[in-house]
């Protein structure tokens, strides 16, 4: 029995790299029009806890969810989403990419073809792969230590694919996580966790989540002939009233607290005097717009 449970895995880790392989290149040229060459895939088995222990830093995590709350991952390395991306956005591959974090932005820009992945490899499953035709772009995660806690428990199919991007020499890898084909339709019988205790859960383990916040005393425009004839001891003026207009900012530039700059047991500090209007009870929720490039 023991062999045939073996036997009966395999053959299932073989049909998933076969499905994945087909259905990546073909939704990323039905999608976009993009020529996506797949060059090494491999499946595994991963519980939630471990699903997160190969990915990358900085990387793009786009959350997905079906019918009956069945929820996965598509976790797309820096390098890979930053090209998708740019083709998505100009209909060409840049000649060369920075590493940069990965943004709501960019979740929005791949959230139709990771869906579309998603069932295409369902549909190229066959036996079982039709759990899998619900299954869409949920959300952003914003932190990969989130991603545990974001994915059901029981047996997990990771398929970890390397990609390269036409033939730009640009290369990048996927992972997509999702819930076994076998366990994959939720029994009735089972008693379910309580949503609101989910919830409760996911929502301690966000707030403990580091967030980072700059203090930002002052803005200024300056020609760009002045900008580049500024040395060493050169003194820039700044507003007079820039101590009592502090401003404490998220890393994608919104406005949480302002305050005014003085000092704490001998350091430089911020006295807050009021938070953003609506700041505590949307943050991360508005989308930043991508930045212009010339």
């Amino acid at each position: 029995m023991a062999a045939n449970r073996a036997e009966s895995a395999a053959e299932n880790t073989v049909d998933a790299a076969r499905a994945w392989r087909q259905a990546l290149p073909r939704v990323a040229q039905s999608e976009i029009g993009l020529t996506l060459m797949v060059q090494d895939i491999t499946c595994d088995t991963v519980q939630a806890t471990d699903a997160a222990e190969n990915i990358a830093d900085n990387a793009l995590l786009c959350l997905l969810e079906g019918h009956g709350g069945m929820s996965g991952l598509v976790a797309w390395d820096p390098a890979a989403f930053a090209a998708f991306v740019a083709f998505r956005m100009t209909g060409k591959l840049p000649g060369a990419l920075a590493e940069r974090p990965a943004t709501r932005v960019d979740a929005k820009l791949t959230s139709g073809f990771v869906g579309k992945l998603v069932q295409a490899f369902g549909h190229g499953l066959g036996d079982g792969g039709d759990t899998f035709a619900t299954m869409n772009y949920s959300g952003f995660l914003a932190d990969a230590r989130l991603v545990q806690f974001a994915l059901p428990e029981g047996p997990l199919t990771r398929a970890r694919m390397e990609v390269q991007f036409a033939s730009s020499g640009i290369s990048g890898s996927l992972q997509v996580i999702l819930p076994s084909p076998s366990v994959s339709r939720p029994e009735r019988d089972v008693p379910k966790r309580p949503a609101q205790e989910w919830s409760q859960a996911l929502g301690q383990n966000v707030h403990a989540a580091p967030m980072r916040l700059d203090a930002v005393l002052a803005r200024l425009q300056l020609p760009l002939s002045l900008l580049l004839s500024l040395q060493v001891g050169q003194i820039v003026s700044l507003p007079g009233n820039c101590l009592d207009g502090v401003s404490l900012e998220s890393g994608d530039g919104r406005t949480i607290l302002t305050g005014r700059l003085g000092r704490a047991s001998g350091d430089r500090a911020v006295r807050v005097a009021n938070a953003a209007s609506g700041s505590h009870s949307q943050l991360g929720q508005p989308e930043p717009q991508p930045a212009a490039t010339a």
